[in-house]
């Protein structure tokens, strides 16, 4: 009876264990089946930056540790502006897949030929060929013709009589500003600063970062974008050659335009844009926290250029068409 009970005993016990020992197991898996979801969603996210940083990066990443796992991401193309990225986390045994269709858009404030991040004051006639947005009031009293909408997002305190069209007032809307470091990390060259450009300057489609102040006029042949730490100065006319040629100046201080007549650039300006009377045109658009001028001052957009496909180009982002999870 004795040797009875003992077995039943011991054959409980190995069942027992056994349970126990299965369902230590499944914890595990459940375990590391989440925690590789996650390290998935790791690598996604690092890839969508770097995306934001380069559009046209498709290099992707391979077995890229992270926690207690690594993550491989695959970056594939379907046309220039909409791509499929796949990030597949790994942890012990466990993977798990994930695949985004993210297309590239332009933010709001490269969508205007001028764009203000606070209230604008009509000191001289402005001329605008695209559309206007002020993160603010207007005020003044000089004529105002824009070909295209005239939105503000504050009080319309215009007291001339000579503006078209009919203003209208919209919601506020985010610009991007990424820090220094940004532009710095995915910058094709570094210069110091104090750096003047003149003459006919060539380039190939860099982004170049400016570790102060930059001076520069002349004729552009190419491609850039053009990041200044401190001031960036135009000093003088500054045109481009050749339809495909396109030049993108970036200060997180401030722009100046004096010198000359004409400037052919998209000018983005963390701070202040200011503008002497002896600049009379800006070919290509403006988007500044604050833009001023001192005598009339003409706009005119250049619609056709894709500005969210240059490298380090800010006001741009990833929308995310659709996710989903591959078994």
């Amino acid at each position: 009876m004795t040797l009875f009970v003992v077995t039943v005993l011991m054959v409980l016990g190995l069942a027992l264990g056994s349970s126990a020992s299965t369902e230590l197991r499944v914890a595990r898996q459940h375990r590391d089946e989440t925690a590789a979801f996650y390290v998935a969603e790791a690598g996604l996210r690092r890839a969508l930056a770097q995306l934001d940083l380069d559009p046209s990066w498709r290099e992707g990443f391979s077995g890229v540790e992270f926690g207690t796992g690594h993550y491989t991401v695959v970056v594939e193309e379907l046309d220039g502006a909409v791509v499929y990225v796949t990030s597949t986390g790994s942890v012990g045994g466990a993977e798990r897949t994930i695949q985004v269709v993210a297309e590239l858009v332009s933010g709001p404030g490269s969508q205007k030929a001028l764009y203000s991040g606070s209230s604008l004051d009509i000191s001289g006639r402005l001329q605008v060929e695209g559309d206007v947005l002020v993160a603010g009031d207007i005020t003044g009293s000089e004529r105002i013709d824009v070909d295209g909408e005239l939105a503000l997002t504050g009080e319309w305190l215009y007291e001339g009589k000579q503006y078209s069209p009919e203003p209208v007032v919209v919601e506020p809307i985010f610009v991007a500003q990424p820090p220094g470091d940004w532009y710095r990390e995915g910058a094709d060259q570094v210069w110091e600063g104090g750096v003047t450009l003149d003459g006919n300057l060539e380039f190939d489609g860099e982004l170049i970062y400016v570790q102060g102040d930059l001076n520069l006029s002349g004729q552009v042949e190419g491609t850039a974008v053009i990041v200044a730490e401190g001031t960036l100065t135009v000093d003088g006319n500054l045109k481009t050659r050749g339809s495909d040629s396109v030049l993108v100046l970036i200060s997180l201080e401030e722009i100046l335009l004096q010198g000359g007549g004409q400037v052919e650039a998209f000018l983005y300006s963390y701070g202040g844009l200011t503008v002497d009377r002896s600049v009379s045109q800006v070919r290509g658009g403006i988007v500044a926290g604050h833009l001023s001028y001192e005598n009339e001052l003409k706009i005119i957009s250049e619609s056709g250029v894709s500005l969210s496909q240059l490298p380090g180009y800010p006001d741009r982002s990833w929308q995310v068409l659709s996710w989903k999870e591959i078994p």
